[in-house]
Order: structure tokens, then C-alpha cells, then sequence
């Protein structure tokens, strides 16, 4: 058997459901280097974090870029022990894709922030808002610049740009940019009237996931966009959290390539 026979074969294996099925098992087989214990504590800090702060809409879709949770370090024991466990074990799941970014915060150290950030998704946002965002923040302004901050770990940025935080997270850049100026009391740019910032969903929630919600211009185009695209994927992230192997499907989305 010559080279090129060698390779089609192999090629041909690649493609076969056996292979498929391989790379499916790839995480579980993982997940089995944890004890149950640590499997509980990772369990219990996704399903928080999907399920009060959005990671699902990050995870397992392209629109929102970022979230953010966390819990104060004597409050929610659970949550910062899977923190811990996962920073221990993170090793064992490369997630090349997204970017895992953690502070402390507050007047005593006492409250965990952690940043979960969609690179793919945010680089295609920061594309498609380029022109607008050169209007706001000169031409100099550099996509490929804010990635490699957040690669880097660098989130100086975002810490003292309302508006930069507000479109990594999601909001959409008429809303953060608004709420940038309604802090520092400029002028609007993009937004006509400001008195029309309001919020457009009630966080009133007796079961499920807690829904996207932020202040925003409820006749705005990009708004109204924004909250028909969150309330569909909603619907598909209340059923992903009633599954019992919902670890392993975060993990699946997380180490996705």
C-alpha cells in the first residue's frame, strides 16, 4: 500500500462516526480525573453562573461576547470551591477559544469577579462596529489591540471605559456607549434622546434562567435586535440547564475549537 492509499484511509477514519464518537468522549474522559466532589463544586459554579450572570448565552452562542459572575468569598462556599478546583484542574480542559479572567474586588478583597469572554464572538463584534467605533474613539482605534489585552490578561481597558465593558459584555454599543455618557454627563453621540434609557425587562424570575437585562432605548433598532436574539436563545438555555450532564456540555462548548 503506497503513501496516497495510506493517507486516504487515515483521512477516511478521521470522518468515521468512530472518530467522531472519540473526540465526544474526549471531555468526559477528562471529567473522570476528578473526584465527585470536585465534579460537584465545578457543577455548582457553571450552573450558578449560567443560570444568574448569562455564561449560557456566551457558551453556546455567537452574540453575547462576555459575562461576568462571581459571589462574595463567605457567602457562597460551593462557588469558590469550584473556582479553586477549577483553577487547579483547568489544565486538563485547554479552552483556546475563550478567555477566563478573575479579580478580587471591593473594599477588603472579599468579592470574586470572574469574566468569561467569547474571543471568536468578540472579535466579530469589534469588526462590524469598527467604523462606529472609530467615530468614538479616533482612527487609531485597534481591534487586534483590545484582543491581545485580554489575552494578555490586561483588563485596564474595560475597567475605565464604561462603554467598552458594556459592548463586551453584550449590552450593544448604542446602549454601553449611552451609559457611559449618562455616567460622565457628555453630550450623546449615538443615542437621540437620552431620557429614554430605560430599562426593558423585568428581572422578575420564579424559575429558569435569569434573562438578559440592561438599560437600553426600548425604540432603538440595535435594542430591540438585541432582546429578540437573547429571548431566543433564552428558551434553549432553560432547557440545556434541567439537563443532569450539564457540566459536560459546558465543558464541551468551553474547549470547543
Amino acid at each position: 500500500m503506497n503513501f496516497c492509499h495510506k493517507f486516504v484511509l487515515f483521512f477516511a477514519f478521521l470522518l468515521s462516526p468512530i472518530a467522531v464518537l472519540s473526540a465526544a468522549n474526549w471531555v468526559n474522559e477528562h471529567l473522570q480525573l476528578l473526584s465527585e466532589e470536585e465534579q460537584k463544586c465545578l457543577n455548582h459554579l457553571f450552573a450558578k453562573a449560567i443560570k444568574e450572570d448569562h455564561l449560557g448565552h456566551v457558551l453556546f452562542f455567537s452574540n453575547k461576547p462576555g459575562c461576568l459572575t462571581g459571589a462574595f468569598l463567605n457567602k457562597d462556599p460551593l462557588f469558590i470551591k469550584g473556582w479553586n478546583v477549577w483553577k487547579e484542574k483547568e489544565y486538563l480542559f485547554p479552552h483556546p477559544n475563550f478567555i477566563i479572567h478573575n479579580e478580587l474586588f471591593g473594599k477588603e478583597k472579599e468579592i470574586l469577579h470572574i469574566y468569561f469572554i467569547n474571543k471568536n464572538t468578540f472579535s466579530h463584534l469589534l469588526k462590524a462596529e469598527e467604523n462606529r467605533l472609530k467615530r468614538l474613539y479616533g482612527r487609531q482605534f485597534s481591534k487586534g489591540y483590545l484582543i491581545k489585552c485580554l489575552e494578555r490578561d490586561e483588563f485596564h481597558l474595560f475597567k475605565k471605559d464604561e462603554a467598552l465593558m458594556g459592548l463586551l459584555l453584550g449590552f450593544g454599543l448604542e446602549s454601553a456607549v449611552a451609559f457611559k455618557q449618562k455616567l460622565k454627563c457628555l453630550e450623546p453621540i449615538f443615542c437621540a434622546d437620552e431620557g429614554k434609557i430605560i430599562p426593558y425587562q423585568d428581572l422578575v424570575i420564579i424559575n429558569g434562567v435569569i434573562p438578559v437585562s440592561f438599560a437600553g432605548n426600548p425604540d432603538s433598532e440595535e435594542v430591540k435586535h438585541l432582546q429578540k436574539i437573547y429571548a431566543d436563545e433564552l428558551n434553549k438555555i432553560e432547557m440545556l440547564y434541567q439537563e443532569t450532564d450539564l457540566l459536560e456540555s459546558v465543558l464541551d462548548a468551553l474547549c470547543s475549537i
